[in-house]
């Protein structure tokens, strides 16, 4: 009696994925039949006609599917299984290859990060000094604001006294006519000053730190009063008698 031993089917030249897949066709199975007959899942046998290892399960789990697969499609599975793993095994390096890739660019992300802050410091620095250099130029070639409330220019005074006062910015040293005027913490100043007969020459100057100095000039006129004097003549006073004259 002569036995005939089935030769189980297998293409070196192609892959797992075409195997599986082009020995299905030929033999007009779907997908939804294997998934029947098999108790695989349809999702993994797409993953495997297509090569998709990720999808697969890791272990022996991905294992036990391509054999039922293989045992129902005839497919010799020792043969399949050596080059499933060889796959398998490609598969992986290369996943691992742009692990590392990402690895990679997120590490040059982490070493160009400090850079960043290097550099965005040093502008903030440069920015910081630069504004710091305006404002030592505005204390410099800026004079401090003034203003004079009185006197107004040519005021006419009929006393020997008169109060300036005006107003500049807090901590401003004023002086008057070179007499120094005493400031309020809002800038607020006054002092009184004697006058000449005639016409008087105020000079007002606000100097804050090293700022430029700022004066304004007021002329103002003193009149002195004119004392009216009250002068009493005397006048002779003659008496007048009168002589009456009678007639007999």
């Amino acid at each position: 009696m002569t036995w005939f031993h089935s030769n189980k089917i297998f293409l070196d030249k192609e892959s797992v994925a075409q195997q599986l897949r082009v020995t299905r066709l030929k033999r007009g199975y779907k997908l939804e039949d294997v998934a029947w007959a098999t108790n695989v899942s349809l999702r993994y046998l797409k993953a495997m006609e297509a090569g998709d290892y990720a999808i697969l399960p890791a272990g022996i789990y991905s294992l036990n599917y391509l054999r039922e697969y293989a045992n129902f499609l005839d497919l010799d599975y020792e043969k399949l299984l050596t080059k499933f793993k060889s796959e398998q095994l490609i598969y992986q390096s290369s996943n691992q290859q742009h692990l590392f890739a990402r690895q990679t660019v997120n590490r040059r992300y982490f070493v160009a990060t400090p850079n960043v802050i290097k550099y965005s410091s040093i502008a903030l620095i440069a920015v910081a000094s630069l504004i710091y250099l305006l404002f030592l130029i505005q204390n410099i070639f800026v004079a401090p604001e003034l203003t004079v409330m009185s006197p107004v220019q040519g005021f006419i005074s009929g006393r020997p006294k008169l109060v300036v006062s005006g107003q500049t910015e807090p901590e401003t040293e004023v002086l008057i006519n070179d007499r120094q005027a005493i400031v309020s913490d809002t800038g607020d100043f006054s002092e009184e000053i004697n006058l000449k007969p005639g016409v008087n020459t105020i000079i007002i100057v606000a100097q804050k730190g090293a700022k430029r100095k700022n004066s304004i000039t007021r002329e103002v006129l003193y009149k002195e009063a004119v004392k009216q004097e009250i002068v009493t003549s005397t006048i002779p006073v003659f008496a007048t008698s009168t002589v009456a004259t009678s007639t007999n």
